[in-house]
């Protein structure tokens, strides 16, 4: 049984395992979502960020304007 544990592959999580339950608070990068785990039922505060808005920021500050 110990060999057995040793051998298997830890679970990925993934945004598809959690239900989403209400946003918490909005941000300028993102949002913050109070969501429950479908397997275990644990609650947890998710931070999803806007990637593409993260990005445009960042070009955006990136250059001098003269």
């Amino acid at each position: 049984v110990f060999i057995a544990y040793l051998s298997r592959k830890p679970e990925k999580t993934s945004i598809d395992d959690f239900i989403f339950i209400k946003m918490i608070s909005k941000g300028a990068y993102g949002k913050v979502w109070l969501v429950k785990h479908k397997r275990t039922q644990e609650i947890y505060a998710m931070k999803l960020i806007n990637s593409s808005e993260k990005v445009l920021s960042l070009f955006i500050f990136g250059f001098k304007i003269h």
